[in-house]
């Protein structure tokens, strides 16, 4: 078959299915290119100090919807009698001995924001990757006096 003959035998939908494909491979490279790994200020760890001035200004009502809002309660209420995950009773108490140096308040922003960081003991590291960037330092900070309240 001669190269004329194939461009011509393709026809409108051949030549749509081509124009498609390179702007397909376009955007791909364009973002493989312009990656950027840069983490959301949110995603930053943060010192005990800088969650506890968080916490100053903490609304744990405001906790308490999010928690519902992202579906937390599925898995740390209602699967925690499963072993699912560790249970919100209590959690602010153990917390406080949870990691060395590390605050009640601090370990549970953290824990929230890098989940594999501190993973409990006989759980699995299933929580959500992306809450730091999901929510915002102050709705963090609202979880966070939410669960020590519990």
């Amino acid at each position: 078959m001669n190269p004329r003959s194939f461009w011509r035998s393709l026809g409108w939908p051949g030549y749509l299915v081509l124009i498609l494909l390179v702007m397909v491979a376009g955007f791909f490279l364009y973002e493989v290119v312009t990656f950027d790994e840069a983490p959301d200020a949110a995603a930053a760890v943060l010192s005990a100090a800088e969650v506890d001035a968080l916490l100053v200004d903490a609304h744990p009502a405001h906790g308490a919807e999010l928690v519902h809002t992202y579906d937390c309660v599925t898995c740390h209420v209602d699967g925690a009698v499963n072993g699912i995950a560790p249970p919100f009773d209590g959690v602010g108490g153990r917390a406080a001995g949870r990691v060395n140096d590390l605050s009640a308040s601090a370990y549970l922003y953290d824990s929230i924001v890098h989940p594999t960081d501190y993973v409990v003991p006989g759980f699995a590291p299933a929580m959500p990757q992306n809450f730091g960037a999901r929510l915002t330092p102050q709705e963090l900070a609202d979880v966070v006096a939410y669960l020590l309240e519990q």
